[in-house]
């Protein structure tokens, strides 16, 4: 027996979707690393690390020495999302 909604009532399937979206989101979260590749000047890219989350991996290229001459590129080992974090321009030098 199929349930008629009235104008404006979302189907209670719109929200067990919606939590289930939620939950598989967590999930990939909790269930990937992320690894970190310093790009080369040659265009190479050299593994540096492997992170728990976006966030730690973040911060090891922030912390790196070689972060303010070479750019990284973080991924996603579950979704195979790429991140490139580029140097912070310098002022020229005089």
């Amino acid at each position: 027996m199929t349930k008629r909604l009235g104008p404006g009532a979302a189907p209670v399937s719109t929200d067990v979707e919606r939590l289930n979206a939620l939950q598989k989101e967590a999930e990939l979260n909790t269930a990937s690393s992320f690894d970190i590749f310093l790009w080369e000047a040659d265009g190479n890219f050299k593994w540096v690390a492997t992170t728990e989350s976006l966030a730690l991996a973040r911060e090891n290229v922030i912390q790196n020495p070689a972060s303010s001459d070479y750019a990284f590129l973080i991924v996603n080992s579950a979704t195979k999302e790429k991140m490139l974090i580029e140097p912070l321009e310098r002022p020229p030098i005089e």
